[in-house]
């Protein structure tokens, strides 16, 4: 209840953002950064803030540190409008597109698409809240192995 309930009014979600462990110290830190979209991995939507709601897609993007930890955030994003893409090879401009026709993001329904997840791609970061650290190791390890 910390952070309320979300508002069904707006499409408010909770969603996965994998990535390294640094970006998720930066971004908890200070904000998620539109310059840095796409640094770490493809833009097949455009450079936007990738987004699951399956963990285990998430997790494709995250990285073990020298720990073996991985680390990803678990985040508040208001989704608005969505445009829902269901191409298997969608159009390279989604990005300009996507906002300047009155959507606020876009589902890149890869479900639909070629039987893998649903991403969705907000394009403007005041619309996505970074609300919690997730840490974890892939598979299991002893207890001995944790730093």
């Amino acid at each position: 209840k910390t952070l309320g309930e979300l508002d069904p009014a707006c499409q408010e979600q909770w969603l996965f953002h994998g990535t390294t462990g640094a970006a998720v110290q930066g971004i908890s830190d200070g904000e998620f950064r539109m310059d840095f979209a796409g640094r770490h991995r493809g833009t097949l939507y455009g450079k936007g803030l990738y987004l699951a709601e399956c963990s285990s897609k998430a997790d494709e993007y995250a990285e073990e540190d020298g720990h073996g930890v991985c680390s990803m955030l678990l985040c508040r994003a208001t989704l608005g409008k969505i445009l829902v893409d269901k191409e298997a090879k969608p159009s390279a401009d989604l990005d300009l597109t996507c906002p300047g026709a009155g959507y606020h993001s876009l589902c890149g329904d890869r479900w639909a698409a070629v039987g893998t997840y649903r991403e969705f791609v907000l394009y403007h970061a005041s619309r996505v809240y970074p609300a919690y650290i997730v840490r974890y190791r892939r598979g299991s390890r002893p207890a001995s192995a944790c730093p």
